[in-house]
């Protein structure tokens, strides 16, 4: 019995990507009852290393292989567009509905952690239109003007750090790519730079409020009760090392110097684009011992996506770090309500109320990677902690 369809191969020209790669299979022409080709690109040519345009390619395949699986006949496609137009209203989709499209296609031959990218950056794009009541804009509508009112409502309205609003617009400019209609205005964009001097801003965003002892008591006994110890070991990198979530998710094994105990932040992954060593304090070694880290390549995450143990995959923020802590602390019997960040100045003020008399401020300000100890003051004054040792005070009796 002839088979309808063959298997679906990757024709990667001899790995040469300045030649054309393809999807290549053959299917029963229902007419002429002949195997014909069908050559699909799915966009991989648009890849420009050897390592892209593989793991595009085989993604590829391997969408293929379930489409047709699935029941899908190339045939009908063609009869389908071959139809004649006939007198039908022409409804132009908006912008949002054809970036979707473009979106929901890219998702499909991308791998899981770009897919999660994309559609958290078209996210933003939707909540603007919405935000601003553009929900109907056509896609001939979005100019310059438009998207720099974008870039100004990411940074102003939703306060988004400097990185990441240039990240989102990026993105939108590949998604607009897609669309193959010339020019595309978020290429024109001017990129957000740093601004030098920047002050510490003593703000809501900024200073959160930190946890107390009973509550930090409550959260570590309820995550070990639930077997979270892997989660407990992240949560004391913000407590311990003073860092954030993002930049826990970003470090590798081989960021880790337990011979001479530091943490090393490389530069290309820090929100101040400043590259810096900080100290393993002795309960975070602990952690990082039972962790045993040598077992594995220096390139894994030292938090992966397989149960925060160290893997291949970094974690995504919104997915495994904010969704894990809402369902765990804060919508669970616990009811806190606070920022897990909150654990970094909990540990800042544990140092300062542990160390009264000898607190050394140049040693805090290296550990929080402030620029300046003037910096670290404010940071402290915002905390609103400040301790003397009691062999220091003299009073009289008050009875």
């Amino acid at each position: 019995m002839q088979t309808q369809y063959t298997k679906p191969e990757l024709y990667d020209a001899g790995g040469d990507i300045t030649k054309p790669w393809y999807v290549e299979y053959y299917f029963l022409n229902p007419e002429t009852h002949l195997m014909e080709r069908f050559r699909p690109t799915f966009k991989m040519n648009y890849k420009r290393t050897l390592s892209d345009r593989y793991a595009w390619g085989h993604e590829a395949v391997k969408f293929m292989k379930e489409r047709l699986k699935e029941g899908y006949n190339p045939f009908e496609e063609i009869k389908l567009q071959s139809q004649p137009v006939t007198n039908k209203v022409v409804i132009i989709p908006t912008c949002k509905d054809q970036l979707q499209k473009i979106l929901d296609e890219l998702c499909k031959i991308s791998t899981p952690n770009a897919g999660e990218t994309y559609r958290l950056m078209f996210g933003r794009w939707k909540k603007y239109l919405d935000a601003k009541n553009k929900g109907q804009l056509k896609i001939d509508e979005v100019n310059l003007s438009e998207c720099l009112q974008f870039q100004t409502y990411l940074k102003e309205d939703c306060k988004l750090a400097r990185k990441t609003v240039n990240a989102t617009v990026s993105h939108l400019g590949i998604l607009w790519d897609e669309l193959k209609i010339g020019s595309n205005p978020f290429r024109n964009v001017p990129v957000l730079k740093a601004q030098r001097g920047r002050k510490l801003k003593e703000s809501r965003k900024d200073i959160f409020e930190p946890f107390t002892a009973k509550e930090l008591e409550r959260i570590i006994k309820h995550l070990l009760e639930k077997e979270q110890r892997p989660f407990v070991r992240f949560l004391a990198f913000i407590y311990y090392a003073w860092a954030r979530p993002i930049e826990i998710m970003r470090l590798r094994i081989k960021d880790i110097d337990l011979t001479n105990r530091a943490i090393i932040f490389r530069k290309e992954e820090t929100k101040n684009d400043k590259p810096a060593m900080v100290q393993i304090l002795d309960p975070l070694y602990e952690f990082l011992v039972e962790m045993d880290l040598g077992k594995y390549p220096d390139t894994f995450y030292i938090f992966g996506r397989n149960g925060y143990l160290p893997g291949e995959v970094m974690l995504n923020q919104r997915y495994h770090f904010n969704d894990l802590w809402n369902d765990l602390v804060k919508y669970s019997e616990l009811q806190i309500d606070k920022n897990p960040y909150a654990l970094k100045h909990s540990g800042n003020i544990e140092y300062l109320i542990k160390n009264k008399g000898k607190v050394d401020l140049k040693w805090q300000q290296r550990q929080n990677r402030h620029s300046s100890a003037v910096q670290t003051e404010k940071y402290n004054r915002a905390l609103g902690v400040y301790f003397i040792d009691t062999e220091q005070i003299n009073f009289n009796s008050f009875i």
